[in-house]
């Protein structure tokens, strides 16, 4: 997958893939732990995802526009 890099042994994910697992988890088609264990990452890192999402930290920058 290209939305995670592995620097060590921690995982970098990108914002827009965060995104991706904040919009499967609030859809409430599965649950929280289940959408953490689709993408095998810890249901503490969607829920905290999530509690961010609502605080508008995930959404990914916009891109700048080139008319100034």
């Amino acid at each position: 997958m290209s939305d995670i890099i592995h620097h060590t042994s921690r995982r970098i994910f990108s914002p827009q893939y965060k995104l991706e697992i904040v919009n499967e988890a609030l859809a409430k088609q599965l649950s929280t732990a289940q959408v953490a264990q689709k993408h095998h990452i810890n249901n503490n890192q969607v829920f905290r995802w999530c509690r961010e999402y609502k605080l508008g930290a995930v959404i990914p920058p916009k891109k700048e526009s080139s008319f100034n």
